[in-house]
């Protein structure tokens, strides 16, 4: 499969570039051309893996320069696999995430990260609460977590959280998010 180009003339682009490193287009529409993306619920096992690997695989279409991962928010989950319901719904649409290792959220995921999206409200507060002056743009996706559920309620996760990345994280990422030009720094390229 050929990959598109997110930016059809990139000699004759301008670019804003964010403190955090990530890269965005200049002018009509607004493209994350570099940077990460974080997606974080609590346990890092179940949501916020499936909406990683769902939204790696979608930009597989795409020549770009996004990084996307995860982490959660509870103490000591790092280093543990992927919940065993979330493999087998995301094996079933041909996309293995046994790999997948737990990762903790921590202020440097935070730092690094270009734009959030988290699986609750509470998830974004406790981000607000942890890294103070936090000015990263955070988008509540409201995803029900499935742990201890059936195959049958992960299955019904993974759609929700693909629906979310059409309808809510596709938009935010490549439409640039209100309020942040004012942060951006220009650069002529």
């Amino acid at each position: 499969m050929k990959t598109k180009r997110l930016s059809e003339d990139v000699n004759e682009t301008k670019f804003s570039i964010h403190p955090d490193g990530s890269m965005w287009t200049e002018g009509a529409r607004r493209v994350l051309v570099k940077g990460k993306v974080l997606f974080v619920c609590y346990g890092n096992s179940c949501r916020s893996p499936m909406a990683e690997f769902l939204l790696r695989e979608k930009l597989k279409k795409f020549e770009n320069h996004i990084d996307v991962w995860s982490a959660g928010i509870g103490e000591g989950i790092s280093g543990y696999g992927a919940s065993d319901n979330a493999v087998d719904a995301m094996l079933e649409i041909g996309i293995d995430i046994a790999a997948h290792k737990t990762r903790q959220l921590s202020s440097d995921i935070i730092r690094k990260s270009s734009i959030i999206f988290v699986m609750s409200e509470d998830y974004g507060n406790f981000i607000h609460g942890y890294e103070q002056g936090c000015d990263k743009t955070i988008v509540n996706l409201d995803i029900n977590d499935p742990a201890g559920e059936s195959l049958k309620s992960y299955r019904n996760t993974r759609d929700l959280l693909a629906q979310s990345i059409d309808e809510l994280v596709i938009p935010h990422i490549w439409t640039f998010p209100p309020g942040e030009a004012g942060r951006m720094k220009k650069i002529n390229g």
